[in-house]
């Protein structure tokens, strides 16, 4: 296994000499404690953090929580007790001052967010039996709408095959105050809580189906849900800002690309126009209450159908974008850059002079607010789209979800 100081690549490349790894558990742990406390103050100061201590375990710990923030891994440190390396995709290391700054206090293991998760699940089971613990968020995506992402069945068996002890730490009241698509951070209530410690010996009676299940009960927040039981404001002067980054449907006049954010209130080029309130749900001047999920579920239903009936061999276009294209090879460098338009037909992407059909593509995901990640079946080298702040990038990868997982 090989690290780096700024974590362990899955792939087995070395990002930098200075090797991390080096660090005995005992010396990480005083790293970790040394962090901890600074993570409790400021997360209690931004976001109106409050926790239950997560126990200390005796072996390796295989800590699995739901990805509501950016700062998620941050409210795990604060609150627990084992340190772990993190799982992190690849791209992170290449996301600024912060991340930079994180990755040199911080053990991460690096993944292809695109890959097959193979060689990080290998890197994975190697630092547990090696005695280091490791944290991830299983769904693999921070949720745009508010509900946990879709947790796949290889998890629990992973976990299963660590031979660590399982903690599940759930995360409620990060998506109203630091929302994906949104602007700045929302004072309200964020807490978080220890759902189930379950010990090696438990984890090799339970069946991997049953384990699956248990860690999506454990992880699964509905975050419109709980405003409900609970009505908390996230107030904030830009609660709107950037809105436009998830919707990309008018719910009116149902055009793309329309839409623009400003203060507290989302608007159409046709006049139609919706308040976000302190609560997370949107109104409109009818007096139509709404919630985001909701919205993003119903411009997901009216691309499929557009989709659905698009005729093979058109290229019209649904939308299009110009971006900036980044080629990133599989050590993670960038290896070229250029301006493109990118955009989106019934038959497929295309990007400058690409053309790709929808099956040539092998996965289509979003890293952080809109960075937009795509990869080619059989190409080594994947892209990167970076736009604006307000650009949507999920319509791009609606259209390749809706495209494969429907099979039309």
């Amino acid at each position: 296994m090989r690290s780096t100081k700024n974590g362990i690549s899955a792939d087995g490349k070395e990002h930098n000499k200075e090797n991390s790894k080096a660090l005995s558990p005992e010396e990480y742990a005083r790293k970790w404690r040394f962090y901890d406390g600074k993570f409790r103050f400021l997360l209690r100061f931004i976001l109106g953090y409050r926790y239950e201590k997560v126990p200390k375990q005796e072996g390796p710990v295989f800590y699995l929580y739901n990805h509501t923030t950016d700062l998620d891994f941050t409210m795990l440190v604060a609150a627990a007790e084992n340190p772990a390396y993190f799982v992190v995709t690849d791209s992170f290391v290449r996301g600024g001052r912060l991340a930079k700054w994180l990755s040199e206090r911080y053990c991460f293991i690096l993944h292809d967010k695109g890959g097959s998760g193979i060689a990080t699940a290998r890197e994975i089971l190697e630092l547990t039996r090696d005695g280091y613990g490791v944290a991830m968020a299983p769904e693999g995506n921070r949720s745009f709408d508010g509900v946990t992402c879709p947790i796949p069945d290889s998890v629990a068996k992973l976990v299963r095959k660590s031979g660590a002890t399982l903690v599940t730490f759930r995360i409620t009241g990060g998506y109203l105050s630091s929302p994906r698509w949104g602007r700045g951070f929302r004072r309200g209530r964020v807490m978080g809580k220890a759902m189930g410690i379950y010990t090696p010996e438990r984890l090799k009676e339970m069946d991997p189906k049953e384990l699956a299940e248990r860690i999506r009960e454990d992880l699964r927040v509905d975050a419109m849900m709980e405003e409900k039981k609970r009505p908390i404001p996230y107030r904030s002067r830009h609660r709107a800002e950037y809105l436009e980054s998830l919707l990309y449907l008018c719910p009116k006049c149902r055009t793309f690309d329309s839409l623009y954010s400003g203060g507290s209130r989302i608007r159409c080029e046709c006049g139609y126009s919706m308040e976000y309130s302190e609560y997370g749900y949107l109104t409109d001047e009818s007096g139509r209450k709404c919630s985001i999920a909701s919205l993003a579920a119903g411009q997901k239903r009216e691309l499929t159908r557009i989709l659905r009936a698009g005729k093979k061999g058109s290229d019209m276009a649904l939308f299009l974008n110009k971006l900036t294209e980044h080629t990133v090879d599989t050590e993670g460098k960038i290896v070229g850059r250029r301006e493109v338009i990118l955009s989106a037909s019934a038959d497929g992407l295309m990007a400058g002079d690409r053309t790709y059909r929808w099956d040539e593509i092998s996965d289509v995901s979003i890293v952080r607010k809109n960075l937009l990640i795509l990869h080619i079946r059989d190409q080594k080298e994947h892209f990167e789209y970076r736009g604006s702040k307000r650009f949507n990038a999920l319509k791009y990868r609606d259209s390749f979800l809706c495209r494969n997982r429907n099979g039309f």
